[in-house]
């Protein structure tokens, strides 16, 4: 008979006594389940550390939204969760909310990496009873709201090396008049005032375009630098949120084609070909007006410093032929 020490820590009894019945009603035949509960932070580190002295929590279950502990060194659930997992580290941590924000559950599996997480909104007496085997066996437990976030999720790696922040520079001065003489971009004709900003707002990422014929070796056929974007990033995020469009942290926003003035620089094949009028030479010989089919193009960036590079990772696609 395998017995398992369980805490639920929820401040609404009537959810910690449905998980109590899912899972009692659904245990397998050699599990004995032995739940304790608690309904505020106080009450649950009193438990926690309780345990962490004597027979340890196998299971721990927490709910975010919890009345905070009296001496306000724990606020909630995530303080509860990160406890647990110092002191009984062997105890499998789970973590049942109503939050779904992304950044909500972005920033608990970075800060926590809990064994299971779930979403009440998402649960069934099923599901629950489904999770709590495989947490036992073998977790990580996502339900589908979590597992969805994390499939769309993109990452890159980040490659540092003795360097503290990406270079920031005091604009670019080239040709015409696209820059002052203190270097910031000129936008003529003047901003309306929400767009209006002080101090050094662009930054100085290196931007690199490769076309790779099938078989043969990639030709690099632009290299262009975030730093010859007219609008900054501050003022683009401040023109969609005018309106009341909401904004959440993790969320991703794209510049769209980003084009050097000189012609080795521009930022799509359109331009590079003048619409088609004149061909690029590949490195092997090959011309390109238009993509064609099984090419692949590779989108790299960079920050260059002195004597470190900060990498961002690339961004790769290949052209398929058409589906007859």
């Amino acid at each position: 008979m395998t017995h398992i020490n369980i805490l639920m820590v929820d401040d609404h009894p009537i959810i910690i006594e449905g998980y109590q019945n899912v899972l009692m009603a659904t245990k397998s035949d050699d599990q004995t389940l032995l739940i304790d509960t608690a309904n505020n932070c106080d009450t649950a580190v009193i438990m926690i550390e309780r345990a962490s002295k004597g027979t340890h929590y196998d299971v721990c279950f927490f709910d975010i939204s919890l009345p905070g502990s009296q001496d306000g060194k724990y606020a909630s659930g995530e303080d509860l969760a990160l406890l647990a997992k110092r002191v009984l580290p062997n105890a499998k941590v789970v973590i049942l909310t109503m939050f779904n924000e992304s950044f909500r559950i972005h920033n608990i599996i970075k800060e926590i990496d809990p064994d299971g997480f779930l979403i009440k909104s998402d649960l069934t007496s099923m599901e629950l009873a489904d999770a709590f085997q495989q947490i036992l066996k073998s977790p990580p437990y996502y339900s589908s709201t979590v597992n969805n976030y994390v499939k769309k999720t993109i990452t890159s790696e980040v490659y540092v090396d003795d360097v503290n922040t990406p270079t920031r520079i005091v604009g670019y001065r080239s040709g015409d008049d696209w820059f002052d003489s203190q270097g910031a971009p000129v936008q003529d004709p003047k901003v309306f005032p929400y767009l209006e900003y002080e101090g050094d707002k662009n930054i100085d990422i290196n931007l690199q375009v490769a076309i790779q014929p099938e078989n043969v070796e990639e030709s690099v056929v632009s290299n262009s630098n975030y730093k010859y974007m007219y609008w900054n990033i501050m003022q683009q995020l401040a023109h969609h949120t005018i309106t009341g469009c909401n904004v959440n942290p993790g969320d991703m926003m794209a510049s769209g084609t980003i084009s050097a003035p000189e012609e080795g620089g521009y930022g799509s094949l359109l331009e590079l070909s003048w619409k088609g009028t004149k061909a690029i030479r590949l490195d092997n010989g090959d011309q390109r007006k238009f993509l064609q089919d099984s090419d692949t193009v590779t989108l790299t960036g960079w920050c260059q410093g002195q004597g470190y590079r900060v990498g961002f990772g690339e961004v790769t696609g290949t052209i398929l032929p058409a589906l007859e």
